[in-house]
């Protein structure tokens, strides 16, 4: 159960409590809590940020060796002057990260760029 359908659960049951029906209103709460989508797992959630990984000149491959044992989501890839990925090679190189990030089980889930436009596109 997730924290909001734990809150409105419990709110629920309180104010049929005050109101004197608080059968109905459990009933009503379960059912509610029962609607709700599972959660999603940790561990396909949790993206780690790559920045720490721009200057040592690793391929995306070796990027993702490292993050396997991790058991994440994928990488928060930096897509900037100075990244994994270089901007002005963004259209090309973001398919060959995304496979090898895929061959390992992971997607990229979030991408990181510089705020100023270092060169067109980026």
């Amino acid at each position: 159960m997730q924290r909001r359908d734990f809150l409105q659960t419990g709110l629920m049951t309180a104010a049929g409590c005050l109101a004197g029906n608080a059968a109905q209103v459990s009933v009503l709460a379960a059912g509610a809590a029962a609607a709700a989508p599972p959660a999603v797992a940790v561990d396909k959630r949790i993206c780690l940020f790559t920045d720490h990984l721009d200057d040592f000149g690793y391929s995306y491959a070796e990027v993702a060796e490292m993050l396997t044992p991790l058991k994440i989501a994928g990488p928060d890839l930096t897509v900037r002057g100075g990244g994994l990925v270089p901007p002005d090679r963004a259209a090309d190189e973001l398919p060959k990260a995304a496979a090898a990030f895929s061959d390992k089980g992971m997607s990229i889930r979030r991408m990181h760029r510089s705020r100023e436009p270092s060169t067109p596109g980026s």
